[in-house]
């Protein structure tokens, strides 16, 4: 692609390096890998590689911790999508908005964003990203308390994953993850509990999810 000029190519390139290393967890070797590919796409008048450039900064500004970064890079993608008419971009930043605000224990701002992202499903039938936003909404709900719905969504997630599978991402916290299923299935108790469950995988009650995290 450099040979043959083909300059958004290589931003393009570049950002998916940086992928590979954030869906390792590695962000901090994403990051530069980024920056040249904003650089490049810019310098190529490539303004929709631009966004994706800042969609990516702010995946590894949450990832590193920095979540005041990870808003802003989000909230400048999501204009930049919505502007472009990019739909599923769109969508994608709020999906990553509701996590920073959960991530920062910012519960209901959390539930408006995944709320948003509900309804941009609804309208536009987009499947990526699906069982994490179910699993961000079971992490808000068992952190207000809301045991039933806590569940049903994590049900809801295993259940997607098994009829529409799931994408490599890296923004949940897979203890937390445990610990909230752990904690939802003891204060319901194991018969609630198993109600809300998926009855086709043989799994014992707190061991339905233990496969998707392997």
């Amino acid at each position: 692609m450099e040979r043959a000029g083909d300059r958004a190519g290589v931003a393009a390139s570049l950002r998916g390096c940086a992928v590979v290393y954030m869906q390792a967890g590695d962000a901090r070797s994403a990051r530069p890998y980024i920056l040249q590919a904003r650089a490049v796409g810019h310098a190529a008048g490539d303004r929709h590689g631009d966004v994706w450039s800042e969609y990516k900064l702010g995946w590894a500004a949450t990832l590193i911790g920095n979540y005041p970064e990870a808003r802003a890079q989000f909230l400048a993608a999501r204009a930049g999508f919505e502007e472009q008419g990019a739909s599923f971009g769109a969508y994608a930043c709020t999906v990553w908005l509701a996590d920073v605000s959960r991530l920062e224990g910012h519960w209901r701002a959390a539930l408006g964003s995944y709320r948003e992202a509900l309804d941009r499903i609804r309208t536009h039938h987009f499947t990526v990203h699906g069982v994490d936003f179910l699993e961000g909404l079971a992490l808000s709900a068992a952190a207000l308390s809301r045991l039933d719905a806590s569940a049903r969504l994590f049900a809801a997630a295993a259940t997607w994953f098994d009829t529409r599978g799931a994408e490599i991402r890296t923004s949940l916290d897979r203890d937390a993850c445990d610990q909230a299923i752990n904690h939802v299935c003891v204060r319901l108790g194991e018969a609630a509990w198993e109600g809300c469950m998926p009855r086709d995988d043989g799994l014992a009650p707190r061991r339905r999810f233990s496969w998707r995290r392997r």
